[in-house]
């Protein structure tokens, strides 16, 4: 039986409170940007971001995850030093890099914009992993929450003083970030010196790379997966298309975020949970997430008054979106168990396995001209869950049956179907 902490619970409805206030600048910055830009300047963004969150793990190269790996685990403050000093270097020489291309005019302005993207999302994520792994709970959110702070900063600045947009300013803003990551990293690493430090500065970073390499793998695909609707409706329908999707899926980051204030609380602690106690709590957050997104999914008609670029869109659709943030967060709390019990290489193999599955199925419907942007999501919403099935194939094998939380999001695909095909009376695929 599983007992319930009324001091946790209490420390845990703060902390979700203060959490919340600073994360709905990821809900509300870019749907400012799609109420104060035109749809073209909104969809460039977006696919910027998706391209450029998955580059950012590309060059993370496992250091976010190595941080509080060597210095909570392993008690390796040295090798936690190389890795700040590493990120500081691999930081200025993609920047440096990068801005000497495209001052050369040899990337373009969206180029451009998902790479310095993908920096500010690689230091925020090693960063934050540093706050966490020294108990800064607060101080993590904070810059898990800067880069939409920031945006969110910009466009009421160009609203107020009644400033017209263009991708240039926003690249002057996102250099001016990178620099001031930069020089705090290097004031950082300068003050934590030592000549022991120093000195160990020999580490291979291969050696890091394939202690982590399946964590590395894990996050790789899954942020490949999360934006694969966003890839293949921009590749098969263009931009513009890009932004009615994303506009509809940045208001699911309201049930996201319950997932991430468990994710920072728990940190370190989740994950040592017997396995009774990890189907009372997954499930628990499934309940409480579906909750939350059914209750969005009814203020859905409100949000599209308030928001423009929602007022065409179909319910269905969002309803799709809702179900695969609940399938996006049981994949993510059952990530962590299956790293614990050594299980991502065969769960990575599956995982991109539904990714090919994903991009096949797409391209045959394409090629019988039975392709559209709702079907494109239908498909994401069924990949998710069936890469939910996978994780509960393999953690059953080191004999984690997580049956009821297993159930219960089979029970919401099958709803979801059902509201889908019968209830609205959708297109078959």
């Amino acid at each position: 039986m599983v007992k319930i902490n009324a001091r946790r619970i209490k420390n845990l409805l703060f902390f979700s409170i203060l959490y919340g206030l600073l994360k709905v600048s990821s809900f509300s910055g870019p749907l400012l940007f799609a109420n104060f830009t035109t749809k073209l300047d909104y969809g460039v963004f977006e696919y910027s971001f998706a391209v450029g969150t998955i580059l950012a793990l590309t060059m993370d190269m496992g250091l976010s995850p190595s941080y509080p790996l060597y210095v909570l685990e392993k008690k390796d403050l040295n090798t936690g030093y190389f890795l700040s000093l590493y990120f500081v270097v691999s930081l200025f020489l993609f920047y440096t890099i990068t801005s000497l291309l495209y001052f050369y005019s040899i990337i373009i302005s969206a180029t451009y914009l998902s790479v310095l993207i993908a920096l500010i999302w690689q230091g925020q994520l090693f960063i934050s992993s540093v706050f966490k792994t020294d108990g800064k709970a607060f101080l993590s959110i904070l810059v898990d929450s800067l880069f939409f702070l920031l945006i969110n900063l910009f466009l009421f600045t160009l609203f107020f003083f009644k400033i017209q947009y263009d991708i240039f300013k926003l690249l002057a803003l996102l250099n001016f970030y990178v620099v001031v990551m930069l020089v705090a990293s290097v004031v950082d690493i300068l003050k934590n010196a030592t000549l022991t430090n120093l000195s160990f500065v020999n580490l291979k970073l291969i050696r890091i790379i394939s202690i982590n390499k399946d964590f590395i793998l894990n996050g790789f695909a899954m942020i490949l997966i999360v934006n694969l609707a966003k890839i293949a409706i921009e590749y098969y329908f263009g931009l513009s298309e890009v932004a009615d999707y994303s506009a509809t899926f940045r208001v699911s980051f309201i049930v996201l975020g319950i997932y991430q204030v468990f994710n920072i609380y728990f940190f370190g602690k989740i994950y040592t949970l017997s396995k009774d106690e990890i189907d009372y709590w997954f499930l628990a957050i499934g309940v409480l997430v579906t909750f939350v997104a059914v209750t969005l999914f009814h203020f859905f008609p409100l949000l599209a008054t308030l928001i423009s670029i929602l007022s065409n869109l179909d319910k269905t659709v969002f309803a799709s979106i809702c179900t695969f943030a609940i399938f996006w967060i049981a994949s993510a709390l059952n990530e962590g168990v299956l790293g614990r019990e050594g299980l991502l290489p065969s769960s990575n193999m599956t995982s991109f396995a539904i990714v090919i599955v994903f991009l096949a199925s797409v391209y045959i419907m394409h090629l019988t001209n039975t392709l559209s942007p709702s079907r494109i999501v239908y498909l994401h919403v069924s990949a998710m869950f069936l890469l939910i099935q996978s994780q509960y194939f393999w953690l059953s094998r080191s004999d984690i049956i997580l049956i009821k939380t297993q159930i219960y999001h089979s029970f919401i695909f099958l709803l979801t179907l059902i509201y889908l095909f019968v209830i609205q009376q959708g297109p078959v695929l």
